[in-house]
Parts: C-alpha cells; sequence; structure tokens
C-alpha cells in the first residue's frame, strides 16, 4: 500500500490523515494518533449523521487523491472544525 486515507468524524468535526506506510516518520505520527474506542467521544445518534459533514470528508479524501496522482505535496493531518469554519493542516 504506497497511501492510507483515514477519514474520521465527531459531529460536526472532521480529522482525516493522509500516511504513506512505507514512511517510518509518518507511521510513527499515525500510531500516535490512534485511539481505542473506548476514548472515543460518545454522540448522541442526531450528532453522528449530519449529511453536510461527510459529504465535506469526502471532497477532502478526493482533493488528497487527486494530489496524489499529481505527484503533489499531500497534507499528513487535516483538522476542520466546520461550524466553526477553522481548518489545520499538517504537511
Amino acid at each position: 500500500m504506497e497511501l492510507l486515507i483515514d477519514a474520521r468524524m465527531g459531529a460536526e468535526f472532521a480529522r482525516v490523515y493522509a500516511i504513506r506506510p512505507m514512511d517510518s516518520g509518518e507511521c510513527d505520527f499515525y500510531e500516535e494518533n490512534l485511539y481505542g474506542a473506548h476514548e472515543a467521544e460518545r454522540l448522541p445518534c442526531s450528532a453522528r449523521s449530519i449529511i453536510y459533514c461527510p459529504t465535506i470528508i469526502g471532497g477532502l479524501v478526493a482533493l488528497i487523491v487527486k494530489k496524489y496522482a499529481l505527484g503533489e505535496r499531500l497534507p499528513r493531518e487535516i483538522l476542520f472544525d466546520q461550524p466553526r469554519f477553522q481548518l489545520l493542516s499538517s504537511a
């Protein structure tokens, strides 16, 4: 596998990782950001499936795939607080 894209959502917060599994530094970073189900935020059903959230996340994943296909620099992590329109990206 040349690229791992891990997209996560909790209510209106998105977290997307784009990791090259053959890069030990990127793997270490990714492993530091893994957590078990017992640590995940518990949300009411109505907060788990807000339709525009996965749509936005899907767009971010598509953009990462495009950048990867064109050989462009990829963000290692994207954090997006959707209600506040705050986007953080790290390479």
